[in-house]
């Protein structure tokens, strides 16, 4: 799992209560961060992401047990963005609700089973996505990746954000992040301690 790297809160999440039918290998993976790396899990049928899969973003943290209305009252969510919801009934098993259309897929036997069936996928984002959905494609995206991400942050003016994940990801994509940095310096309209923000990393 990966960490939150910017001062900015991260999306809200869910959180979920350690009564629930999860092995401690869940406990641990969220202990360390709750953006999974590999995220894409393959389906037999076409689901609101992709006719071949679908993802899953900010997993459930310890806390406070979170009810959906349309799961059963049997079930945990584990994740959830908008209508699409994972969750882990009673005897363990993961399932996948899409409360939109109606869809219900069982996608593991247990949480070791799911999580050995997730794939890295390039993030490739189609609007409208949530601001889950963003920050989670800037957390797995490779440099092929991120140009387009990076358009989108422009896209939404949102410059503070903008500039702390140009210092976030500058460590691990020197090169990309370096040219969007000069793109940035030229182009747009940064405050001046912005501007001396990525002048200094």
């Amino acid at each position: 799992m990966i960490a939150w790297p910017l001062p900015s809160p991260e999306p809200a999440g869910l959180t979920i209560s350690r009564t629930a039918p999860l092995p401690e290998s869940y406990w641990q993976a969220v202990a360390t961060g709750r953006w999974p790396h590999e995220y894409w899990l393959h389906t037999d049928e076409p689901t609101s992401d992709a006719i071949d899969g679908v993802a899953i973003h900010a997993i459930a943290t310890p806390g406070p047990q979170v009810k959906l209305v349309g799961l059963p009252d049997s079930w945990w969510p584990i994740a959830q963005d908008g209508d699409q919801i994972f969750a882990v009934a009673a005897d363990g098993a993961i399932y996948y609700r899409d409360l939109e259309v109606d869809q219900q897929l069982q996608v593991g036997n247990s949480w070791d089973d799911f999580a050995a069936k997730l794939q890295w996928r390039k993030p490739l984002l189609t609007a409208p996505f949530s601001p889950q959905v963003l920050a989670h494609a800037l957390l797995v995206a490779d440099a092929n990746s991120l140009p387009p991400l990076f358009e989108i942050l422009r896209e939404q003016g949102n410059w503070s954000l903008y500039t702390q994940w140009l210092v976030a990801l500058k460590p691990k994509f020197s090169e990309v992040v370096g040219e969007e940095i000069n793109f940035a310096r030229d182009f747009l309209p940064l405050s001046a301690l912005q501007k001396h923000t990525l002048n200094t990393i």
